[in-house]
């Protein structure tokens, strides 16, 4: 027989497996998919701080891509195969409306936002994996346990808001 403890540990788990697996959900299906015009590409240069410079300073840049509905951060090979006033092709995720995908609809280049995959999908199974593994190891582990479960909830609510 599986102590009450056990019981209760097991259901405190698999609510927040169910979280987990409900945000790679949400990652891995798209539910919409709509065309939009390209209204704005902003290109933007990070400054380097002049404490941490290295020898051979490089110059980064980010891609952001303006629609009408979304705002989005891209590859700068992306960002230069398509113009202003072009249209682009936005796969939104099935439960919380994140943009999943994109494709330019001239060239047909498909991307998929980095930073969304990282939230959506590799964060929480790793999260997930920490959990399932302090299950099995419960005097030792809760901690990793505690902060897996923490990081699960603040993932939820960053992908809500």
């Amino acid at each position: 027989m599986v102590s009450e403890n056990k019981k209760k540990q097991l259901l405190y788990n698999c609510f927040f497996l169910l979280i987990g697996f409900l945000i790679i959900y949400d990652y891995s299906y798209y539910d919409k998919i709509k065309h939009e015009k390209i209204t704005k590409i902003t290109v933007q240069r990070d400054v380097p701080n002049h404490y941490n410079r290295s020898q051979n300073e490089t110059r980064k840049y980010s891609y952001e891509i303006y629609t009408e509905h979304y705002n989005f951060y891209c590859s700068s090979d992306f960002a230069f195969s398509v113009n202003e006033g072009e249209d682009i092709i936005i796969y939104e995720s099935a439960l919380f409306g994140e943009v999943n995908y994109y494709e330019g609809t001239k060239n047909g280049i498909t991307e998929h936002n980095t930073f969304r995959e990282f939230y959506g999908f590799q964060f929480p199974l790793c999260m997930l994996i920490a959990i399932v593994i302090s299950y099995f190891f419960l005097s030792k582990l809760y901690v990793i346990d505690f902060i897996a479960k923490v990081f699960l909830l603040v993932n939820l609510l960053y992908v809500i808001i």
